[in-house]
């Protein structure tokens, strides 16, 4: 839902609202450890936001890496036994090449972003 750059940014934020608390419980040294989780405005929209230092490579964001892998699997699964494809289409977005296996024109994703006018 969010980009890696406006996660560390929110996990900053967060950061120092929880530091200016100056709760006694929280650590004196080191980050506050969080999880904020974001509900979007879709089922399928959210954000999970941990404090920067847990975040292992802050250039991957985890949702983009598994999704990746939902594309190699499907494109392994576009044939049948008699090596007829299995899909229809691929989005019509520019570079997204989400298999259709219906008569869409939009995979789910930027189908939604199509209904909101956002390209």
């Amino acid at each position: 839902m969010f980009s890696v750059q406006q996660k560390r940014d929110i996990s900053n934020a967060v950061q120092t609202i929880l530091r200016d608390t100056a709760h006694p419980e929280l650590p004196t040294t080191g980050e506050v450890s969080f999880l904020l989780h974001v509900d979007g405005a879709e089922p399928w929209s959210f954000a999970d936001i941990k404090n920067n230092g847990s975040v292992l490579n802050p250039s991957v964001n985890p949702h983009n890496e598994h999704m990746a892998e939902v594309q190699t699997e499907a494109r392994e699964k576009v044939a049948d036994d008699t090596g007829r494809p299995l899909h229809k289409g691929v989005c019509a977005v520019p570079r997204c090449e989400v298999y259709l296996f219906d008569d869409a024109k939009y995979c789910d994703m930027h189908e939604a972003n199509h209904r909101m006018g956002v390209e």
